[in-house]
């Protein structure tokens, strides 16, 4: 019986320093200080939704223009190879503001990061949500610039911002 809690509270304490280091802040800092995210500059991407049918949802929208939709990129689970892009909500109210080569694009980016939130706006403020759909968490806050949100964050360290709780 001993064994059995012993073994059970070793697993559950793995398990959680594993799930720990991945999402947590000053890894992620140390780690992307100097990533070069312009494959993402002027895009907004997130998952929405977990994985269905083997397929994940991407939604992918214009950080210039946030009054646009968002296309709706379905795609490969287990390959990150694009099934359908679903484009009639950007065409309808914005014209289509991102060709499919820019979506391909965008998407083959934004899964080499394996997070659920990336964003990079055109000055190359980059937006980050390692782990959880929803607002990104973390902002990489370009010299020289002044995000429009930048009131909903506050300095963590160095050119790195955490939303306010």
């Amino acid at each position: 019986m001993k064994n059995k809690i012993f073994f059970t509270l070793l697993l559950l304490i793995l398990l959680q320093s594993c799930n720990g280091t991945q999402y947590d802040t000053d890894y992620i800092i140390e780690k992307y200080n100097e990533e070069d995210f312009s494959c993402l500059k002027g895009a907004f991407v997130n998952i929405r939704g977990g994985k269905h049918d083997d397929l994940l949802c991407l939604l992918i929208s214009s950080t210039a223009n946030i009054k646009c939709n968002p296309y709706i990129v379905k795609i490969n689970y287990d390959s990150g190879e694009i099934v359908t892009i679903n484009d009639t909500l950007p065409k309808r109210d914005c014209n289509g503001y991102f060709t499919n080569n820019q979506i391909k694009n965008f998407t083959k980016c934004f899964l080499k990061y394996k997070f659920q939130v990336l964003a990079v706006d055109l000055d190359g403020n980059v937006y980050i949500n390692p782990g959880q759909q929803g607002h990104p968490t973390l902002l990489r806050k370009v010299p020289n610039s002044t995000p429009e949100d930048i009131k909903d964050f506050k300095l963590y360290k160095d050119k790195w911002y955490i939303r306010n709780e």
